[in-house]
C-alpha cells in the first residue's frame, strides 16, 4: 500500500486537524469579576459583579477576600498607588486591587473597596494581569478621583458643623475637640479656609462621635453607573482562551517602517494584532471560507480587484453569511478603514463606487459595474468582474499560501502582502530621494526595476493609498485595459 501524500501546504503533522475547530484551542474559562465595598471582618456590599464564582462557598470566598489584604487607607489623597494582591481560593486564581474612597461620614473619612478579577486557569489570568492590570487600576482611581471632587466641599461643611457643635455642647467639648485634633491634618491638607460655623448645620454629638453604618450610597460620592458600564464592555472584550490570551500578551511585537496597512490592524502590531482577532472568531458556522475560493481561481479574481482599487460587491440573499466572507477579503484592501466596508439591499453603480467591499442583496444591472467592480454573486456561483493576469504576483506569490485552516490562511496572505508592500516602499524611497517625490515619477523607478507590467494597476493603486491624507478611499480613472470575465463556480 502506498503511503498517503499530503498538500505541502497543508498540517504536515495531523491532515485531519484544523485550529478552526480544534477544541484545544479554544477551550472557554469564563471570567468572574466584582467590586465590593467592605469593612474588615464583616460581609461586603456588592457594587458589581460579573459571572459566576467558582468555589464552594461564596460567603467564605467574599470574607477571604476583603481580610486578604488591609488596604492602606490614604487619609489625605488620591494620589495613594492601590495595593494589588495576586493569590488563589480553591481553583479560583485571581488578583485584587485594594483601594479607599474619600468620605467624610466614614471612620477616618474612608471607604475600602475591592476590585477582584478571578479565573480558574492560572495561565490566563497571569496574561490577562500584565495586559491589563493597569487599566483596572484606571477603574479604581477614577472612583476615587470623582468622590475626591465632593470630599473637599464636604469636609468644609463637616468642619464647620463640628465647631459649631463644640460652641454649643460645652459638657463634650473635651471629646470633641479631640476629634477636630484628629482630622487637623486633613483640613490642613486639603487647604480648607474662610471656615464660617455662624450658619452651618447643627448636628449633636454623637455624629462627630460615633461610628455610622448607614453611609449615603457610592452613588452619590462617584458616578458610579457609568464606570460599571464600562468595566461589563471591557471584561466582555477579555480573552478566554488560554491561544488568545497568550498571542494577545506577545502582542508588542512591532513592525518598523517603511510598511504598508492591510486588513486595517494597527500598523506597528500588524500581526499579532489580526492573529488576536482571528483566533477569538469562531470560524465553524462560516458557510464559505476565503480558501475555498483558491481551486477555482476566483479568489485570485477578488485578490486582483481589490489590490488594485477596485470594488467587489459580495451579492446573497443571506447578507449575515455574505458580510463574514466580505470582512475576510478585506484582509486585501491596503489601507483598510470600516467605513470602506458597507451593507446595502440593493447595489447600483452609485452607491457603491466610494466602498472597497460592498454587501448586498440584489443587483439591479451587472452590466453597470462593468468599469470599476467586480460582483460575485454567492445565491447564482458567478463571478463577473476584473481578470488576474497570469503573470501577476496574485497568483505567483499569493498562490502558495497555508490552507490547513482558513485562519492560517489570512495569517500567511497578511504576512505575504506585508512582505511584498516593504519591497514595494523601499524601492520606492530609493529611486525617490533625489528626485520630487510625485507619484509619477516614482511609478517610472518602479517600471525600470522590473515590476510587471500586469501588476501596475495594483502599484500603482498602493501608491496613491501611501499618500492618501484623506479619510475616503481613493478612487482611481479607468486607465488599464484589465479583461473583464464572467465565470461560473
Amino acid at each position: 500500500m502506498s503511503s498517503p501524500s499530503y498538500d505541502r501546504r497543508s498540517s504536515s503533522f495531523n491532515p485531519t486537524f484544523s485550529d478552526d475547530t480544534s477544541p484545544l484551542l479554544f477551550t472557554n474559562a469564563h471570567f468572574y469579576g466584582a467590586l465590593f465595598e467592605f469593612c474588615p471582618g464583616t460581609q461586603p456590599h456588592i457594587l458589581w459583579e460579573y459571572g459566576r464564582a467558582d468555589v464552594s462557598d461564596y460567603e467564605s470566598f467574599k470574607m477571604f477576600i476583603v481580610n486578604e489584604q488591609a488596604p492602606f487607607a490614604p487619609l489625605s489623597s488620591t494620589s495613594e498607588e492601590p495595593t494589588i494582591v495576586q493569590s488563589t481560593y480553591e481553583n479560583m486564581n485571581y488578583f485584587a486591587i485594594y483601594s479607599c474612597i474619600l468620605d467624610v461620614e466614614a471612620k477616618s473619612f474612608t471607604r475600602p473597596i475591592v476590585l477582584i478579577i478571578s479565573n480558574i486557569n492560572p495561565q490566563i489570568i497571569n496574561h490577562v494581569y500584565h495586559l491589563y492590570v493597569h487599566r483596572f487600576i484606571d477603574y479604581v482611581k477614577q472612583l476615587k478621583t470623582l468622590a475626591e471632587r465632593y470630599f473637599k466641599h464636604n469636609l468644609k461643611l463637616y468642619t464647620e458643623e463640628l465647631l459649631k457643635c463644640i460652641e454649643i455642647h460645652s459638657e463634650k467639648s473635651t471629646k470633641l475637640q479631640k476629634k477636630y485634633k484628629e482630622i487637623e491634618k486633613t483640613i490642613n491638607y486639603y487647604q480648607i479656609k474662610d471656615i464660617n460655623y455662624e450658619n452651618a448645620k447643627i448636628r449633636s454629638p454623637e455624629y462627630f462621635l460615633l461610628l455610622h453604618n448607614n453611609l449615603q450610597p457610592l452613588e452619590s460620592l462617584a458616578n458610579l453607573s457609568d464606570i460599571i458600564s464600562s468595566l461589563d464592555k471591557f471584561i466582555t472584550e477579555i480573552p478566554t482562551t488560554l491561544l488568545c490570551s497568550s498571542i494577545a500578551v506577545h502582542a508588542d511585537v512591532n513592525e518598523y517602517d517603511p510598511q504598508m496597512q492591510f486588513s486595517g490592524v494597527d500598523k506597528l502590531h500588524g500581526y499579532s494584532t489580526l492573529a488576536f482577532r482571528l483566533f477569538s472568531r469562531n470560524f465553524t458556522d462560516d458557510r464559505y471560507n476565503l480558501r475555498g475560493f483558491v481551486s477555482n481561481q476566483i479568489f485570485y479574481h477578488c485578490a486582483y480587484t481589490l489590490l488594485s482599487g477596485h470594488t467587489l460587491i459580495i451579492c446573497s440573499d443571506n447578507t449575515h453569511i455574505a458580510l463574514s466572507l466580505a470582512k475576510k477579503f478585506c484582509v486585501l484592501v491596503p489601507f483598510f478603514q470600516e467605513s470602506y466596508l458597507r451593507v446595502i439591499d440593493e447595489a447600483n453603480s452609485s452607491s457603491c463606487l466610494q466602498y472597497s467591499v460592498v454587501v448586498s442583496k440584489t443587483i439591479s444591472n451587472p452590466k453597470q459595474f462593468e468599469n470599476f467592480a467586480s460582483v460575485l454573486d454567492l445565491d447564482k456561483n458567478k463571478y463577473r468582474g476584473f481578470g488576474c493576469p497570469q503573470t501577476s504576483f496574485v497568483i505567483s506569490r499569493l498562490g502558495n499560501l497555508i490552507t490547513a485552516s482558513e485562519r492560517a490562511f489570512l495569517l500567511s496572505l497578511y504576512t505575504e502582502l506585508k512582505k511584498i508592500a516593504t519591497y514595494f516602499i523601499i524601492v520606492i524611497y530609493t529611486n525617490a530621494s533625489h528626485i520630487e517625490k510625485s507619484p509619477e515619477k516614482i511609478f517610472q523607478g518602479l517600471k525600470e526595476k522590473g515590476i510587471s507590467k500586469d501588476d501596475e494597476p495594483i502599484f500603482n493603486f498602493w501608491l496613491m493609498s501611501f499618500f492618501n491624507k484623506h479619510k475616503m478611499r481613493p478612487i482611481l480613472k479607468k486607465t488599464y485595459n484589465i479583461p473583464y470575465l464572467v465565470l461560473n463556480f
